[in-house]
């Protein structure tokens, strides 16, 4: 009986703790906003101090984009250890802020009161009992303000129709134009691409009535419309299809252009040619000093071999001289050899008294 109230005890409290811990995630994941899911710090630095926070915000965006809201919330993560928070909003990442929080508070919502157009940063520091630790920056640029075309000109350049842009944004900056002509969507081009004027390709002569929609780095957007009129000197107008084109108006600067171009395509063709010449003439050359390799090897091949068989002959002549002369040598020391004994007999034998001579 102890037993069974014992395991229903522990059974009750690992439910109800499982439940506050799930309770607990759900309310740290509905306060947490989704830029500090995938932030990672470190709580100290090495001499003890808070490391520098990090921080981010969904409502002002990425550090390097402009924002067209003025108002937002901005977070950090507090490291253990931490018992004061001091932030401030300043003009340059340079400073520490001046005064701490009233608490420890791991977020700051600010508005238009606080923040102004132009790039601003928010500067938090954590201090523990070591100390006030590093000071962590976020960058907020806001630009509110369209940009404004000053004015939009046609000009003649080489007898081309060129857009001419002029435009001013004194925060995020001018990024594409939409370019509407009589009514009908012309072209999207960013304003990197129009630094020097946007060539009108496919215009008819005459007068024409030209929208333009100016985008800025943040979003702002101005509109302007202006009266454009395209003599029919400066029109260049070709018709294109899918396999090739045909020209229905062609200037001098075309006919320079295409004479150049089939210049080109000529010298190519022709240089070309040239090389295959020299390709083939390389190849019959590369042809016959094989074909004078093959004939000097073959021609070494058989002098080694008469030299290989001269030299055969000439050793077996010797050999067979060798083993003729070898008997007449050995009958000349046999000779040799008899004379010499017949010598030593003669030495040993006493000469006999000759006979007197009769009175």
């Amino acid at each position: 009986m102890l037993l069974r109230n014992t395991i229903t005890i522990l059974s009750i409290t690992l439910s109800a703790s499982l439940a506050f811990g799930f309770v607990t995630l759900a309310r740290a994941q509905e306060s947490t906003p989704p830029c500090m899911e995938e932030v990672l710090f470190e709580s100290t630095s090495d001499d003890g101090t808070p490391a520098a926070p990090t921080i981010c915000s969904d409502d002002f965006g990425p550090e390097d984009g402009w924002q067209q809201g003025e108002s937002g919330t901005v977070w950090w993560n507090i490291p253990a250890g931490a018992t004061k928070v001091a932030y401030e909003l300043m003009d340059t990442p340079d400073q520490a802020p001046s005064s701490s929080a009233s608490s420890l508070v791991n977020k700051v919502a600010l508005d238009a009161t606080d923040l102004h157009e132009g790039v601003q940063y928010l500067a938090v520091q954590f201090k523990n009992d070591a100390g006030w630790g590093a000071v962590g920056y976020y960058r907020i640029q806001i630009d509110v303000t369209a940009p404004k075309v000053t004015s939009v000109a046609i000009e003649d350049t080489d007898g081309s129709p060129v857009l001419i842009f002029n435009t001013t944004d004194a925060g995020s900056g001018v990024a594409r134009y939409e370019l509407t002509l009589d009514g009908t969507p012309l072209t999207t081009v960013s304003a990197a691409d129009v630094v020097n004027g946007y060539l009108l390709d496919a215009v008819t002569p005459g007068s024409h009535t030209l929208m333009v929609v100016a985008h800025d780095g943040a979003g702002n957007t101005s509109t302007t419309t202006t009266a454009l009129n395209v003599p029919e000197t400066q029109v260049a107008q070709y018709g294109v299809s899918m396999s090739f084109f045909k020209m229905q108006s062609l200037r001098t600067s075309d006919l320079i252009l295409l004479l150049g171009m089939i210049i080109i395509a000529c010298l190519f063709f022709v240089i070309r040619a040239e090389r295959r010449r020299y390709q083939k003439l390389v190849d019959a050359h590369i042809r016959e000093m094989a074909a004078a390799y093959k004939h000097a090897e073959d021609n070494f091949a058989t002098l080694r071999a008469e030299l290989y068989r001269n030299i055969e002959q000439f050793q077996k002549k010797a050999k067979a001289a060798t083993v003729k002369k070898a008997p007449a040598k050995k009958k000349v020391a046999k000779k040799k050899a008899t004379k010499k004994a017949v010598r030593k007999v003669a030495k040993k034998t006493p000469k006999k008294a000759e006979p007197e001579a009769e009175a």
